[in-house]
């Protein structure tokens, strides 16, 4: 929860690129775990975790139902991508 507390500190969101590392731990592996974790209780009626009700304090936007490939740059406005 640290490197989530940080992360969100220094770039206002919780949306990292599976790649993501932060300050040398794979923050954004471990944010796609605890997304598909929390999915999972949620699709089987199961409260929320400790872990998901921190995360949601954090940044409330951290599991979001679409995929969050590309929430980054409509929170920072930026054009959205053109369809082809």
């Amino acid at each position: 929860m640290g490197y989530a507390r940080s992360y969100h500190a220094a770039h206002g969101t919780l949306a990292a690129a599976i790649s993501t590392l932060h300050d040398g731990y794979h923050l954004g592996g471990w944010l796609r775990r605890q997304r598909q974790h929390a999915r999972t209780d949620a699709g089987r009626g199961a409260p929320p975790s400790a872990q998901a009700k921190a995360l949601s304090a954090v940044d409330p936007w951290w599991c979001p139902r679409w995929n969050v490939a590309w929430q980054p740059s409509v929170q920072h406005g930026s054009p959205p991508l053109e369809r082809r």
